[in-house]
């Protein structure tokens, strides 16, 4: 099966296993040529004799096909449970690669397999590593894939932030007093990545990547510290570092700061947090008739036990879709005179297949987990089976939320079908609300789909300028750390391209990261001064003081430009800037129509035909055939700038308007035919 060595990471949305022994594989930069009948056999030999692996414990469940699934494993005297994060062999030295353990199995043929979701380096992101990623940092994700368990090399520890944090205090301490050398197990993740969209979700006691680059210096000035004192360097002298004065600030002349949870935040690290785009806001401004009209919905379907009633919410991306009906449940949920209920939301982008909804809905119902098909069969018979089932649940009212609706879609539609019937049945307690990108996906369902889909329909139109600047403002009030021509000039510059306000948020936070690395720097440079006049004469003194660099007192619109500028210079902004001209085209067709037909999910054959006519329109570009076309449109799928639709034979582009303009720049043939596009 497997050589316990990876050679390169699978990146897929389906299952992969690792490369056959017969199969050539990449090492340092070469490549290994096929292995004789005879070397494999005894390669194999030689790994069944040297793996050792026991189950613990009686198989949790039976698969289809007679796969054992476990609970627990021990390889190598180690033991290994469902939910562990673990690192697996790679031919790469530089990089240990982490795979968090979904399921174990044994299948019929006695092989021991498991299915893992990859941690990603930063490097592997769309974003690319920045200056306040930790040498430590991995980020979760929902890339899902499948492999021998003789590919683990042992368990590792994942700290979230706040847990990080106290673990490296604890090591520098270690290190003061002659102690161990630190744990190369420890990876610390903050947010979760999600490959397709390039979307990052951040975790539970997440900081700011400021508070990152910080904290990161503050670690290697101890380490400096510890080293001199330990190998005699200067006079040995040394103040014991600590987290206030670690990176040479002493007491709060650092930065103005604020104390939460044991760490100082100064107000640009605060703004940072406001403007995270999960943050949950206290008011929804320039939405407020779509959230009543929400809010009225919700409250009239849960009063009446919720069967039979279903929102659909669409607009284009960053139009407040998801925090509006999450700002209506908190509302809800406030309401002392409402009778109780639950919410389940699924975002069903980041499921591996559609069915996995039926597990998760019998799950939130029942408080038990069942396979997809067998969560099928116990939902369609609690629903539409026996009135004592229906009466004994009646009570409960269950609020589905599936964000990303559009991708359970599939070739029957039965499992879109499945949820809309159920929700329509007596006394089910169901109330789904359905959100996508697709403003028609209702008249795209067959026909017995759309008699089940009875449901109320609320259109979110883009942002203007205004309403961009006021959400920002909104986020902002009580923080005194932004210019308002800062936020104006963010605002412009996101509504001429897509309204999404969440672009704007991101261009705003990255600015108050970049401010805060200024006020740090200006903070360390006049510590720096100050024990220069503490130990040097006046003149001495006087010359260092000259080069301190002035904090900034708000974030200007320098650090807007300079914040657009770090995020045009992504990876995949780096991408389409070296796209050929036809692919760049192509790509500025599809952003084009997405734009005029409101919907993210594209035919291919209209791609085409829109590059078609635009290339015989402009006789200076040559015309490509379908073949081209065809080929074209899979090297961006290849390349992630573009992504395959809900349906088959639909794509969607990955990449934004702005990076499109910025690299039609370099293209004289093609900048004014995409000025008169309206991406």
């Amino acid at each position: 099966m497997s050589e316990g060595l990876i050679s390169s990471r699978l990146r897929s949305r389906h299952l992969y296993r690792a490369p056959e022994a017969s199969s050539a594989w990449t090492k340092s930069g070469s490549v290994q040529k096929h292995v004789n009948e005879t070397g494999q056999k005894r390669q194999r030999e030689e790994s069944a004799t040297s793996f050792r692996f026991k189950w613990i414990g009686k198989p949790a469940e039976v698969g289809e096909q007679g796969e054992k699934f476990y609970d627990s494993v021990y390889i190598a005297d180690e033991r290994i449970n469902t939910g562990d994060c673990v690192f697996v062999k790679s031919d790469n030295i530089n990089v240990r690669w982490a795979t968090r353990v979904v399921s174990m199995w044994q299948d019929v043929s006695g092989e021991a397999l498991f299915e893992g979701h990859w941690l990603y380096e930063p490097e592997e992101t769309a974003a690319g590593r920045l200056p306040g990623h930790d040498p430590r940092e991995k980020f979760e994700s929902v890339h899902a894939w499948e492999n021998s368990l003789d590919v683990i090399d042992g368990v590792a520890r994942v700290l979230n932030w706040e847990e990080y944090e106290a673990w490296l205090n604890e090591e520098q301490a270690e290190a003061d007093t002659g102690g161990d050398e630190e744990d190369d197990d420890v990876i610390v993740c903050r947010a979760r990545y999600n490959p397709g969209s390039g979307e990052f979700v951040p975790l539970s006691g997440a900081s700011s990547l400021a508070e990152a680059v910080h904290l990161t210096e503050k670690r290697a000035a101890a380490r400096t510290d510890s080293t001199r004192s330990r190998g005699g360097g200067g006079n040995g002298a040394r103040t014991p570092s600590t987290p206030a004065n670690a990176s040479g600030r002493t007491g709060s002349s650092a930065s103005p700061s604020t104390e939460h949870g044991g760490r100082r935040r100064s107000r640009f690290t605060r703004a940072a947090m406001c403007l995270t785009p999960h943050a949950a806001p206290e008011r929804m401004p320039c939405r407020e008739a779509e959230r009543e009209e929400v809010t009225a919905a919700l409250r009239s379907a849960i009063a009446d036990g919720g069967s039979g009633t279903s929102l659909y919410l669409s607009g284009t991306p960053g139009t407040g879709k998801t925090a509006t009906v999450h700002h209506a449940l908190r509302v809800l949920a406030a309401d002392e005179s409402l009778r109780p209920f639950k919410v389940l939301e699924v975002n069903c982008m980041k499921m591996t297949a559609p069915q996995q909804v039926y597990s998760l809905l019998w799950e939130a119902l029942s408080g038990q987990y069942a396979p997809p098909a067998r969560a099928s069969q116990l939902l369609d018979r609690r629903f539409t089976k026996g009135d004592g089932v229906r009466k004994k649940h009646s009570r409960d009212t269950m609020v589905l939320l599936l964000d990303e609706l559009d991708y359970l879609v599939t070739r029957t539609q039965s499992v879109i079908y499945n949820i809309f019937e159920w929700a329509t049945c007596a006394h089910s307690g169901i109330v789904v609300i359905g959100i996508s990108n697709t403003m028609d996906l209702p008249e795209r369902l067959l026909p017995r789909v759309q008699s089940r889909f009875g449901i109320m329909r609320i259109n979110f139109l883009p942002y203007e300028h205004a309403d961009i600047a006021a959400i920002i403002s909104d986020r902002l009030q009580g923080l005194d750390a932004f210019d308002p021509n800062s936020i104006e000039l963010a605002a412009r510059k996101v509504a001429s391209i897509s309204g999404d306000v969440r672009r704007a948020l991101e261009v705003c936070r990255l600015a108050a990261q970049v401010a805060e690395r200024e006020e740090l720097e200006a903070a360390t440079s006049a510590n720096e001064n100050t024990n220069a006049s503490t130990n040097q004469n006046t003149n001495t003194t006087a010359h260092g003081t000259k080069g301190a660099m002035a904090a900034p007192r708000h974030v200007s619109m320098s650090h807007i430009d300079e914040a657009n500028r770090q995020l045009r210079g992504s990876v995949l902004g780096r991408s389409v800037a070296q796209l050929p001209e036809h692919q760049l085209l192509l790509l500025a067709c599809a952003l084009s129509l997405q734009k005029v037909r409101g919907r993210v999910d594209l035919e291919q054959h209209e791609i085409a035909e829109r590059h078609t006519n635009l290339c015989r329109l402009y006789a200076s570009i040559d015309t490509p055939t379908f073949e081209e076309q065809d080929e074209a449109i899979a090297r961006l799928l290849c390349s992630r700038l573009m992504t395959p639709g809900a349906a088959p034979g639909q794509v969607r582009a990955a990449a934004t308007a702005e990076d499109v303009r910025q690299a039609a720049k370099t293209q004289q043939r093609l900048a004014h035919i995409l000025e008169k596009l309206p991406l």
